[in-house]
């Protein structure tokens, strides 16, 4: 956190539906947070581990989140533009009702 008590988290947006179908399945070593975008409805199914969520609206407003989700589940939230997830770890993470400035930086590739 800074100074100033914000705080930035970084996530790699997956935006076509396969990206979005297959979110954080694989290996779990390394994974980085991910952006699932537009998506109102997740699934933990087939997941190594557990996993933190947040469902954002189109403002960045916080509709729901959730910490340490277990494998074999299926979450929603009405109105989510987005899903926000990395896999289960301490430290900081947004609640409902928590506003974000979600900015999209573009990545040149080498």
């Amino acid at each position: 956190m800074s100074k100033d008590g914000l705080h930035e988290l970084r996530f790699r947006v997956l935006g076509t539906w396969h990206e979005r179908l297959k979110g954080l399945m694989g290996p779990v070593v390394g994974a980085e947070p991910v952006a699932l975008v537009p998506c109102s409805s997740i699934h933990t199914l087939f997941m190594r581990c557990f996993i933190d969520v947040a469902f954002v609206d189109a403002d960045g407003v916080v509709l729901a989140a959730q910490r340490a989700v277990p494998p074999a589940r299926l979450l929603s939230a009405r109105g989510s533009h987005q899903v926000l997830e990395r896999p289960m770890r301490k430290g900081w993470w947004p609640q409902a009702g928590s506003m974000l400035v979600l900015r999209r930086e573009e990545v040149d590739e080498v």
